[in-house]
């Protein structure tokens, strides 16, 4: 073994042993794990969202209103499956 590695290996068990580090990786641990926790939380919390639509905006207040329900279909379809020409750019195209 290189004296380099010799070197770098003892610092990194010196440093991994410290008290300092030990916290500070639990602590890490624990923050994003409340993180995740609560992340979870906030997104399983079901409800409603009401929208008012004045008198000027009533026209797009039933798609709104349609938008809405479960059964609505979803505002983007898939990406497009044609082939494409040689040397163009291969992104999506998605319908609104």
């Amino acid at each position: 073994m290189s004296p380099v590695w010799l070197v770098a290996r003892r610092e990194i068990r010196t440093r991994v042993r410290t008290r300092a580090f030990i916290v500070g990786t639990l602590a890490t641990i624990l923050i994003m794990g409340g993180y995740a926790a609560l992340m979870t939380f906030i997104g399983h919390q079901a409800g409603t969202t009401k929208v008012g639509v004045t008198a000027q905006a009533a026209a797009v207040g039933a798609p709104l209103q349609a938008a809405g329900t479960p059964s609505a279909s979803p505002s983007r379809s898939a990406p497009s499956t044609k082939p494409r020409a040689r040397g163009r750019c291969a992104t999506a195209t998605w319908r609104r």
